[in-house]
């Protein structure tokens, strides 16, 4: 589980049974850096299970410089996140749970 917080991640813990599956990682999604981090953490590991882009900020603001920030967490950060050519493997080869 990725979010900017640590402290905000481990305040609902997941569901007891996937729970031990879960790992957690702090970063903020428009820090470069941070996301080659992230990238280099998925990619040692090998899977990636699921992938959901939802967290986003928003402040009502007439200000170009909140704007530019609201796009850099809502926009940029998750698509230099997906863009990574490391972590589409691992979602896409992902075992897929039976149907039947």
């Amino acid at each position: 589980m990725l979010g900017r917080s640590m402290a905000r991640l481990v305040q609902v813990p997941p569901p007891e049974n996937v729970r031990e599956k879960c790992h957690f990682v702090a970063a903020d999604p428009t820090d470069g850096d941070a996301i080659t981090r992230v990238k280099a953490e998925i990619g040692s590991r090998g899977r990636l299970d699921a992938l959901v882009l939802s967290a986003g900020t928003y402040e009502r603001s007439q200000e170009p410089t909140v704007f530019a920030s609201q796009i850099a967490a809502n926009l940029i950060g998750p698509y230099a996140l997906l863009q990574h050519s490391e972590l589409q493997p691992e979602l896409a080869n992902t075992p897929r749970p039976s149907t039947r």
